[in-house]
């Protein structure tokens, strides 16, 4: 016969499914029922109901961290194309509206990987991307006022 120690061992050396599996179907001799019991209690497993512990590969399970990679483009195309041109034109005429384009495109590249960071930081996915919707819609409406603002500037507001 085995010796408890070698029993002990081999009771140590299971997963937690496979001791489960074997207490609920009762292969455990009267010698090794008390040895099962420790490990279970070692293992933090109740008796009454066992549950397998999580696994590790459970870890790896996990969601990918949201990175909104394209946020920063698309505040700086926003930018550039509406509020750089209208104060470029109105300031400098050709090269200057080129030259505030890239200005303001930067600034909107900025702005938009400061927002990407702030709503990476955020637990909930929901709450990402309503807070990247929240800034992309609060760009857009400083663009506006930036246009609005160049063509009070050259007064083409009204024709």
């Amino acid at each position: 016969m085995y010796s408890l120690d070698a029993i002990g061992k081999s009771i140590a050396g299971m997963d937690d499914y496979q001791l489960i599996q074997r207490w609920k179907d009762g292969l455990f001799s009267d010698e090794a029922k008390p040895l099962a019991e420790d490990e279970f209690r070692r293992r933090g497993i109740d008796l009454a109901d066992p549950v397998p512990r999580p696994s590790s590969f459970d870890v790896d399970l996990a969601p990918k961290p949201f990175k909104p990679k394209l946020l920063p483009i698309l505040f700086a195309a926003i930018a550039g194309a509406t509020v750089g041109r209208e104060l470029g034109g109105a300031l400098a005429g050709a090269i200057g509206a080129a030259f505030l384009s890239a200005v303001v495109a930067l600034l909107g590249w900025y702005v938009g990987g400061a927002v990407a960071r702030f709503a990476h930081k955020r637990k909930h996915l929901l709450i990402r991307v309503l807070i990247c919707v929240a800034g992309l819609v609060a760009w857009l409406y400083l663009s506006g006022v930036g246009v609005v603002f160049a063509r009070l500037m050259r007064g083409t507001l009204v024709k």
